[in-house]
């Protein structure tokens, strides 16, 4: 069974990844793991990290693309925090 046959559409709907690991019977880091395969491979699951959380699958091109929005946010993030770590290691070489 996939994540994504478990999971409604709809923020609404979300699933924690402790009720998933629970369904699958697996721990919840391989419900990460699942749920980031089945997501390269075009299935529109989406995470709220606010009430409710969890998981569940877009019920709108609105929902995905706000989940995008929250994406882009990580991903400046962590860009932000690898490049002030790359200055310090490069600071190091001295």
């Amino acid at each position: 069974m996939t994540v994504s046959e478990l999971l409604g559409e709809g923020r609404s709907n979300a699933r924690t990844r402790q009720e998933l690991a629970d369904l699958l019977q697996c721990n919840p880091r391989e419900v990460t793991k699942r749920i980031e395969y089945e997501r390269q491979q075009g299935a529109a699951i989406c995470a709220s990290v606010s009430a409710p959380l969890g998981y569940y699958l877009a019920g709108s091109r609105e929902e995905l693309s706000a989940y995008c929005g929250s994406l882009d946010r990580r991903l400046r993030s962590i860009t932000t925090t690898r490049d002030a770590i790359r200055q310090t290691a490069d600071e190091w070489k001295v």
